[in-house]
């Protein structure tokens, strides 16, 4: 058993932890009985298959033993990274927008200025009569 993939380890792993049985897993999988079970690697179709009918399985976790297990335990880093992520385009644009936003509100404020005025010059001319 020196050559057991760990890749079929941790696959192995998920499964007991998370299906009734390893048939129950075959099954599901649409993977044929004993495919995890013998000593040889693992085929791009059947890794394909146990990660895309497993959405929360992390193919990271799969692939290199590194993280968790299950992408919702790592669920809030991985949304801040992800978040993160945005193309120089995309920040110039938001920059842009901001900008825009700024000028607006800036004409706003003038333009509430203009009436404060009035309405205190009004009120002044009112009260002398």
């Amino acid at each position: 058993m020196q050559n057991y993939s760990q890749i079929k380890r941790r696959i192995v792993q998920y499964a007991d932890l998370y299906y009734i049985s390893r048939r129950d897993f075959y099954n599901k999988m649409e993977i044929s009985r004993g495919t995890l079970d013998n000593d040889s690697g693992i085929n791009e179709e059947t890794l394909t298959k146990v990660i895309s009918r497993n959405p929360k399985l992390s193919p990271l976790w799969v692939m290199t033993g590194e993280g968790f297990m299950l992408k919702e335990e790592n669920s809030e880093k991985e949304k801040i990274r992800t978040k993160n992520i945005i193309s120089e385009d995309e920040l110039a644009a938001l920059i842009k927008e901001k900008d825009n936003k700024i000028k607006d509100l800036k004409d706003w404020i003038k333009q509430q200025d203009i009436i404060i005025a009035h309405l205190i010059w009004s009120s002044k001319k009112v009260n002398s009569y």
